[in-house]
């Protein structure tokens, strides 16, 4: 009779979400880029110059992730993706950053490692069964490390920078049994001090149980579509930074919930 209480009792905290619920959703997508880019050293003025023409374009192939843990009302979230580029063109301005600069007009051999990585903290504004809304505050890490090399001389640039950008989050999900649909939002925009411009973070997914029932020890299949739209200028010590990049793709994967 003890170890029946202790069971009934374990499943009572289980459904009332006292206990964490974990999910985890390991990914592996295919993300495109464009924009421009420019930089500028001492206050000079930054022209900016498309990606495309420095070889950097296309899709390219990259693991993702999605993380929460959600108890009571809250839920915290970890989500990211990430790719890497490269391709030969030609500068159209001159690239000033870290003491190091490029002047307008040279071939060269470009390289572009791209990741995101977003922590959000939302709570429950319309909690249920079916349908579920969250709002609170999120932090996105932009780590960019892009590589110039003049293919005609040993010359070379490299603008490595980690960007952080809090924004609002919002979150909603609708569950229908074995389908289950999903929406993370992530902005901000405006004047920040070495920050001036805005983020635009979308991330959709929809998911079919595959096996297991009830929101715990569950496996689901995952396929979604992650954007993400950066445009602003960014001071890092005596660089200027005017970025305008604009990431997205279709990912699929397994979801787990525990």
């Amino acid at each position: 009779m003890k170890t029946l209480s202790l069971a009934a009792l374990a499943l009572t905290l289980f459904s009332c979400n006292v206990i964490p619920r974990v999910d985890v959703v390991p990914a592996y997508g295919v993300y495109g880029v464009d924009g421009s880019f420019g930089a500028a050293t001492g206050g000079a003025p930054v022209v900016s110059q498309d990606l495309s023409t420095l070889g950097i374009d296309g899709s390219e192939s990259g693991f993702g992730y999605h993380t929460s843990l959600s108890w009571l009302n809250f839920q915290l979230a970890l989500s990211g993706f990430a790719a890497d580029y490269s391709g030969s063109g030609t500068t159209t301005a001159a690239i000033g950053i870290n003491g190091d600069s490029v002047a307008a007009g040279l071939a060269v051999d470009s390289t572009l490692d791209l990741s995101y990585m977003r922590t959000a903290l939302t709570y429950d504004i319309f909690p249920g069964s079916t349908v579920d809304m969250g709002l609170g505050l999120a932090l996105t890490a932009l780590d960019l490390d892009l590589q110039l090399a003049e293919t005609m001389s040993a010359n070379t640039l490299s603008a490595d920078e980690q960007i952080p950008l809090p924004e609002l989050a919002f979150r909603a999900s609708v569950n229908l049994g074995k389908v289950g649909i999903f929406g993370n939002v992530g902005w901000i925009s405006g004047d920040y001090g070495d920050f001036d411009g805005e983020v635009l973070d979308l991330d959709l997914s929809a998911r079919l149980r595959l096996f297991g029932s009830g929101k715990r020890m569950v496996g689901l299949g995952t396929i979604g579509y992650r954007y993400v739209d950066t445009n602003f200028t960014y001071d890092d010590g005596s660089d200027t930074i005017d970025l305008n990049l604009l990431s997205d793709g279709i990912y699929a994967g397994l979801s787990f919930s525990f």
